[in-house]
This record gives structure tokens, sequence and C-alpha cells, in this order.
């Protein structure tokens, strides 16, 4: 940036700095969001001291926001239970609900309308939270096998050196947007990690102005004797089309890379290798992490947010469906339809049970009502673990290193566009969030009974799995919020009895988010719409995940005397649909979205 891009930067942040000064007297959030834009300003200028100081100032501005916003929320009531009837996870809520309750009782003025983040002219759509996803790749054989584990380890740091040097080209031939280098402000560096090898880090900017490296492109080092793994690493992204960008061009460098190497290994998106046995710690998942909250209390109450849908987010996003080459069942055509009603559709989260939440109810992530010393050490208790680095792999986990909450469930999916529909999904849930606590309402929390046996049904059988309210006291759950309840379990006349008609109601309910964010009609949205909505090529009627592609594929093999191995099909679609972020395997047939959706 030149000097007179950064005066009239430096002018224009100092004008609209005032505007906001102004409109903080009334408008907390009209004022925040304000200074939210200042702040993404100020960044495309981290390295100026005018900038670092003013933008220093604005932060400053928006913390005395977030504590006026925490001082003054809007009165709340919660019913009350007898608590004899109650288990000690309800009383625990219900108590902490009212004790809450009552401290907010003592202020009585509103917060302002929640708005969504602004889009600059001709750009990029804005995310509410800042999003990475950490994304575990299988590097296979046509046939499915993997390389040794010693030819592993050697073409692992031979890619790395070449995506390393491939990514420096595309800079420096003009091949990256401006706004990815203004964030990058140099170029990759190579990193010899004791766990990882050697591994390219991509430097990123954060909201506060500082720099970090991300580990971008090498082996996963969570499980130090598996070196099959690649993981790719988005830096940290504020808008969905940068986020797109990155993940495509990770994906683009791998199979590049690959190619260049003149490997015999190929990209499979999928959570498992269907043609082997299944391997403890060699599974494939994408993780989300989303950060830059406006309160600790936001956060949390976030985190609720997600843990109340782990069964929807599991249901849409199962992809293991085959294990030593087959099914756990048959797939078969029922009146001329495509059926597999007790295949299993996510065999890497019914086997892992130790990179992920327990099924038992008693130590599944519990409801926490606000962030402090308490509701952490419930935490860990709950859990069963000692200290947060022995607890951070859970389902859904709100205490990372990063000050994110990192979601772990997703199996590694087929196309770039459904793992960002499944990002815009959880991005909304935040956003409803954020309004329900300018209303005054806090999110409700289901029971770990109810989560845990909805979440069984989604990984034995996807959207095809039956909804249960079983564990759950429905009457306490009803008198905390009806609105929610009457959307989450339904009201007297209809109640969800499939887990997609539970998602259906969840993406109706969050449809007004969903518009007002401009992703309602992402192409990066649609895949997770057309299973519960749209009509599938091929004559195939919803709901249907990747999972049920995998099988669909599987069936039209075995059932033409086919070779039943499907990893040549599942290497050249995850390649389309990874060189082609907007793309999907379930894309080509008719949506038809719900009333008021679009």
């Amino acid at each position: 940036m030149d000097k007179k891009q950064l005066k009239e930067l430096l002018n224009n942040a100092r004008k609209a700095v005032k505007d906001a000064d102004k409109a903080a007297k009334n408008d907390l959030n009209g004022a925040f969001q304000a200074y939210r834009q200042v702040a993404e300003w100020l960044q495309h200028a981290a390295d100026e001291p005018d900038a670092v100081s003013l933008y220093q100032e604005v932060v400053g501005k928006m913390q005395e926001l977030v504590d006026r916003q925490q001082k003054t929320p809007a009165p709340l009531s919660f019913a009350t239970q007898d608590a004899s009837q109650m288990s000690r996870e309800q009383r625990y809520n219900v108590q902490a609900q009212q004790q809450y309750a009552q401290q907010q009782q003592k202020h009585g003025q509103k917060t302002s309308a929640v708005q969504p983040p602004q889009r600059q002219a001709g750009g990029w759509t804005p995310l509410v939270f800042t999003h990475g996803q950490e994304l575990e790749v299988q590097l296979v054989r046509t046939d499915g096998t993997f390389l040794s584990g010693e030819e592993m380890v050697h073409l692992m740091g031979e890619l790395v050196k070449e995506a390393y040097n491939k990514f420096k080209q595309w800079m420096d031939a003009g091949q990256v947007p401006q706004f990815i280098l203004q964030k990058m402000g140099g170029y990759p560096v190579l990193h010899e990690d004791q766990e990882k090898g050697l591994i390219m880090q991509i430097p990123t900017l954060l909201p506060t102005g500082n720099r970090i490296n991300i580990d971008s492109f090498g082996r996963d080092g969570n499980v130090a004797a598996i070196t099959y793994i690649l993981e790719l690493v988005t830096p940290v992204c504020q808008y969905v089309e940068e986020l797109a960008w990155w993940e495509g061009t990770l994906f683009s460098l791998a199979h590049q890379v690959l190619q260049s190497q003149k490997s015999d290994l190929f990209i499979v998106g999928s959570g498992l290798n269907g043609t082997i046995e299944y391997m403890r710690g060699l599974s494939f998942g994408d993780h989300s992490h989303i950060g830059t909250f406006q309160s600790p209390l936001e956060k949390i109450q976030f985190y609720d947010m997600i843990r109340n849908f782990i069964p929807a987010i599991i249901a849409l996003s199962v992809n293991s469906p085959i294990v030593s080459g087959k099914p756990s069942d048959e797939v078969k055509i029922v009146k001329g339809r495509y059926a597999a009603p007790n295949c299993v559709r996510s065999i890497r989260l019914l086997n892992n049970t130790t990179m992920l939440s327990s099924n038992q109810p008693s130590k599944y992530p519990p409801y926490l009502l606000d962030d402090n010393e308490q509701t952490r050490q419930q935490f860990l208790t709950t859990v069963g673990k000692a200290d947060f680095y022995d607890a951070r792999f859970q389902d859904v986990y709100p205490y990372t290193d990063f000050g994110t909450i990192e979601v772990r469930v997703c199996d590694a999916q087929i196309s770039i566009a459904r793992r960002i529909g499944i990002c815009l999904l959880l991005q909304a849930l935040g956003y409803k969030t954020r309004k329900l606590l300018a209303a005054g309402r806090y999110v409700p929390g289901a029971s770990s009974e109810c989560l845990v046996k909805n979440r069984e049904k989604a990984v034995r059988q996807g959207l095809f799995g039956t909804f249960t309210t079983e564990g759950m006291d429905e009457a306490q759950f009803r008198s905390y919020d009806a609105e929610f309840a009457n959307m989450y379990i339904g009201d007297g006349t209809t109640r969800p009895r499939y887990m997609f008609e539970h998602v259906d109601r969840m993406l109706r309910w969050l449809a007004p988010e969903l518009k007002e964010l401009g992703y309602s009609n992402s192409p990066y949205l649609q895949p997770l719409i057309a299973s519960v909505y749209g009509d599938l090529p091929n004559g195939i009627l919803p709901p249907f995940t990747e999972a049920d592609y995998q099988l669909s594929l599987y069936y039209y093999k075995v059932s033409n005397r086919l070779d039943p191995n499907i990893v040549p099909e599942l290497i050249t679609q995850t390649k389309q649909h990874t060189l082609n972020p907007a793309t999907s395997p379930l894309a080509g047939g008719q949506i038809r979205y719900p009333p008021g959706f679009l």
C-alpha cells in the first residue's frame, strides 16, 4: 500500500470511527458493526504504525461496547420445575438459568437489532465469525492400497517441498488475489515439525492485527504412527469466497504435486478407505474452527447451539459407508427407488471412540450457560478428563488454544461445496445465537441422553435415521423456550419422525438468517439443500447424502457385475469437485425450496 492509499484509508477510517462514536449512544450493535468494519479496513495496512495505533483504539471501543452490552440484556424468565423429577443435568441447567436471570433482571435496557456484516461493494460475502477448516485427505492407489510407511514418509516430504515452490510461483505470477496477499504479508515458509515432519506454513492475519503461521500443507501429526493422512488447513477466513479459494487452492496444490512427483497415488474425499478393514487412527474428517465472538457469553451460547444440532450436522455430513470392500448391509432398489435401510452411513464415527465425544450421555459435552471457572471445571468433570489438552477431542469443543470453537464430527466430503455449505450452516447457527442473546433469550439445552441417541441414529442411517426425544423432559424444554421447542421437537400437531424432518425444521428456522447473510442461494449451500429438498440426477429422490452416493455407486457396479471397488469413481469425483469448488456430486436436479427460503 502506497502513502496516498494509506492516507485515504486512515482518513476514511477516522471519519467512520467518529460516526460510530455518535451511534454508540443509542445503537450498540450498529456501532459495534461500524467499528468492526473499520477494523477490517485497517487490517489491510497492519504493518503501518498509524494504522496499528488506530486499530488498537477501535478494538478498545469494541470491547467497551461488549462490556456495556453484557451489563444490559433484556430480562429473562424461566419456568420452575420440581427438582425431584429432574436429572442432575436438568437441575444444573435450571438452577444456572434462574441464577443468571436474577442477575439480569436488575437491568432493563434492550439491545438493538442485530445486523448482518456488510458486504463490500463488489466484494465477497462476509462471514459472521472467522472460519478455518482442517481437511484430512487420504492418498491411495486406484485399487485402494496405500504406499508403505517408509515410502509415504519420503513422499510426504517431497510433496511439501513441491507445494511450497509451486505456491511461491503462483504468488510471483499474480495468480493470488490481492486481498489474500495482503493478509499473508509474505511468502509461505517451510517448517520442520517434531510430530508432522516437514510442513508448509501460510502466514495469516488475525482480527487482532497479529500474524501467525498456519500449518497448511503436510501430514497430520495427531496420530504419530500413521503417515497416510495429508492435512490441508486453511488460514483464518473472513469471507465465504475466501474460504472457498483457500480450499480449492490447497486441493489444487495436492493434485498437482502428486502428478509432478509421478506418483501413482490419488486424492479421495471419504471418511474411510473403503477397500480395507477399519484401522484405528486412520480415518478422515473435516474440522471447523470458528472464532471472533463478541463476548465469552456469545461463544458459550454458540457452543450450546451447535451442540443441540450435532445429530443434524452428522446426518448431513456422513460419508464413510463402506469398509473391507462392502457396505455393512444390503443395498437394493425398492419400488424403483434406491434403499439401504440397514447400511451404516458413517462407519468412521461408529468406530471412532477415542478422537471424538463419548457415546455415554453422562460423559457427553454438557450444556453450559456461560464461560467461567465453574463451567470450565464442569466441562472437564463431565467429559472425564484431567485437563483441557486431554479433553480437546470432542464433537464440539469451546476451549481451543486459538480461542475458537472446534467442530470435529464431519466425515471428509467429496466436494468442497458441501464442506463450505456445512460452514455456512454453522455460521447461521451462530448468527441465530447472537439474535437470541440480543432479544434477551438464551439457547436451550437438549439433554445429553437425547443428543447421544439421535447422534447414534444419524451415524447409522444419516438422514434416514429416526428422530427421538427419549431422555428429554419435553415439558421443561417447552417451558424454557416454546418457539425453539416447537421447531426442535415439534408442536402438538406435527413432530419430526426422521432426521431429515428434523433437519428440514432446522433449515426453515434458519431461513431468515441464511437469507439475511446472503447464504440461502449460495452454490455452496445448495448440496445441503438438495439433500433434503432436491430431485437428484437419475431420478433419485431425497433425502440423500454423499454416503448414499457412495452406496448407489457400489450398487450400480455390483448389479452390473463390475468390480465393486468404487475408489476410481471417487478419485474422479473428488478431483472434479475440488478443482471446481462450486460443484458437487448431488448437483443437477431440481430443488424445491421451502416457502420464504430465497
